[in-house]
């Protein structure tokens, strides 16, 4: 059965649907081109300030005010992780997709090929890309590369891990906070205080990329090296940054010897860069994406606020622990909302506990098929959602992301629109399905 718009009414913001006497929410509204509301895991949904800011006029990127945006920008990406410039790192932003951290890490901090090992700890298919990328940068993957992989919808057991550190050396333990496959959360804290009580010589590397401004992470106080995330998703900027954050360690580590490397994902080239623009000093090494930049400063913004006030005890702004705490609730209630019996969906994740905040991957019941939801969604509300990508479940399940301004925009109208329109998407066409 197809929805038939009914009305508008501009003063309470809700879209009638002649289906079963439901309501819809409209969208979050905005003074955008019409185009499907991306509610996929990234890109996200952005705000006008933040498009506006890509009209941004050419500017010598070794001008005063490039540099001084991409000064802010290094100033604020501390803030987003929690560190402290006194606890020394730096913060790295160039142009590339988020996967481009993982090249980053393997270049700077497998410093011997033929000897470190790399301990990986798989929750999907992207902790499978990074193990894939960092293989790509040891001589022997079977002897050198360890693989801890947990069971689908599952997290690696600290027992587990603990027990695989105290039979080996390694170089580096190689996480991913949030997999997008699965939405499964990996307890960042919990591990990083295991490493440094049975192997704290170990590098802790995390991929960020659907985390980092969704979940908690303290940098400096959980002891981090390498974090790397991407502008697309929470951090909500178009595609096309890859950002990172090294610490003093990782950095005294990966200069202290000398070995060949990818001349773009070298250290040795880009500290110094960084560091210049920092200080509000004009570098250059390799162009930056002067839009990109200046788009990401905006949405930094609107992050953090104009002043953040940082709670000395995280190191992270207040601001910001307030949005943790958004995304947490409207996660929560999206899951209470779609998880009703009726429905038939599951969760991907099976322990509650694990679930991330920036996205939601749900089993569809067995007589649905994944794309007529998906297409019922997108043809009758307009909205884009996405299917399974974890290679064992591809097939039975769909996923929901919910980051940045679709949640903290306007009551999360873009959240309530899309909780909807999947319940009535599986009354369409699951006959168990009922509202």
């Amino acid at each position: 059965m197809s929805p038939s718009k009914l009305s508008m009414s501009p003063v309470n913001g809700t879209e009638l649907v002649a289906v079963n006497d439901s309501v819809v929410p409209v969208r979050r509204v905005t003074k955008q081109a019409p185009h499907p509301l991306v509610m996929i895991p990234g890109p996200v949904e952005f705000t006008d300030e933040v498009l506006d800011a890509m009209k941004t006029p050419p500017q010598a990127h070794t001008g005063p005010a490039f540099t001084k945006t991409f000064s802010e920008v290094l100033r604020k990406v501390r803030l987003v992780f929690g560190n402290e410039k006194t606890a020394g790192g730096q913060g790295i932003v160039v142009s590339g997709s988020g996967t481009l951290g993982w090249d980053f890490a393997g270049a700077n901090l497998i410093t011997k090929p033929d000897s470190d090992k790399v301990l990986c700890v798989s929750t999907g298919f992207f902790s499978d890309g990074m193990i894939e990328c960092l293989s790509n940068f040891v001589a022997d993957e079977n002897k050198q590369i360890t693989v801890l992989e947990a069971a689908v919808g599952e997290t690696v057991p600290l027992h587990d891990i603990k027990t695989q550190l105290q039979k080996d050396n390694y170089r580096l333990i190689a996480l991913t906070q949030t997999d997008t496959s699965t939405g499964v959360l990996t307890d960042i804290k919990a591990v990083a205080e295991l490493v440094k009580q049975v192997s704290p010589e170990t590098l802790i590397v995390v991929d960020a990329v659907c985390s980092a401004g969704v979940e908690e992470i303290q940098f400096d106080n959980w002891g981090l090296d390498f974090v790397l995330t991407a502008s697309q998703k929470a951090m909500s900027t178009p595609a096309g940054l890859s950002i990172m954050m090294a610490s003093q360690r990782a950095i005294d580590h990966a200069l202290s010897v000398k070995h060949k490397k990818p001349v773009y994902c070298s250290f040795n080239k880009w500290l110094p860069i960084m560091a210049n623009y920092e200080a509000n000093k004009p570098s250059y090494f390799a162009t930056p994406s002067v839009q990109l930049v200046t788009a990401f400063n905006v949405s930094l913004n609107q992050i953090l606020g104009s002043d953040p006030i940082v709670d000395p005890a995280t190191k992270i702004p207040k601001s910001l622990l307030h949005r943790f705490a958004v995304h947490k609730n409207v996660a929560r209630s999206l899951r209470q909302d779609l998880l009703q019996p009726q429905f038939g969906l599951r969760p991907v994740c099976n322990n509650i506990d694990d679930c991330c905040n920036g996205m939601t991957a749900l089993y569809v019941p067995d007589d649905v098929k994944v794309p007529d939801v998906l297409a019922y969604v997108s043809k009758n509300f307009d909205i884009s959602l996405a299917g399974g990508i974890h290679p064992k479940i591809a097939s039975k399940y769909i996923r929901i992301g919910h980051m940045g301004i679709s949640v903290t925009g306007q009551s999360a109208a873009d959240v309530k629109r899309t909780a909807a329109a999947v319940k009535l998407a599986l009354q369409a066409v699951s006959p168990k399905a009922k509202l």
